[in-house]
C-alpha cells in the first residue's frame, strides 16, 4: 500500500506561537524571534563557509529553538542534517544545502508575524 503524505506543516505554527504567548507574554515572544534571527544568521554563516563542525553545532541548537516558536519545518530540516552527520562524508554539506531555504522561509514567516522585533 502507498503511503501519501498529509499537509505540509505550515511555515510558522500560530497555535504554538499563541500558547507559548499564554506561557510568557507577548514581548518575550518578541525577544525569542530575536533569538531565533541571530541564530539562523550563524547558522546561515555556517552552511556557506561549508563548515561541518559548526553546522552540526548550530542545527541541533536550532531544532530547540525552531521547535520553540512553531518552526516545524526547519526544525525537520534541521534534524535532518543531523541525522545525515552519521552518514557517508559530504552527506551533511549535502543536506545543509537544502535546509538554506528552509531557513529563509522561517526568517520571512518571523518578520512578518514580528515587524518590530530586530
Amino acid at each position: 500500500m502507498e503511503r501519501t503524505a498529509g499537509p505540509a506543516a505550515p511555515v510558522l505554527d500560530e497555535a504554538v506561537l499563541a500558547d507559548l504567548a499564554d506561557r510568557v507574554g507577548a514581548d518575550q515572544l518578541s525577544v525569542f524571534a530575536n533569538m531565533f534571527r541571530a541564530q539562523a544568521a550563524e547558522l546561515g554563516a555556517a552552511i556557506d563557509a561549508a563548515d561541518a563542525a559548526a553546522i552540526g553545532r548550530e542545527a541541533h541548537s536550532m531544532v530547540s529553538a525552531a521547535g520553540l516558536l512553531g518552526l516545524s519545518q526547519l526544525m525537520e530540516a534541521c534534524r535532518a542534517v543531523l541525522a545525515a552527520e552519521r552518514g557517508p562524508p559530504g552527506a551533511m554539506l549535502a543536506a545543509s544545502d537544502e535546509l538554506k531555504p528552509v531557513i529563509e522561509a522561517a526568517l520571512a514567516a518571523v518578520a512578518a508575524r514580528f515587524p518590530d522585533a530586530g
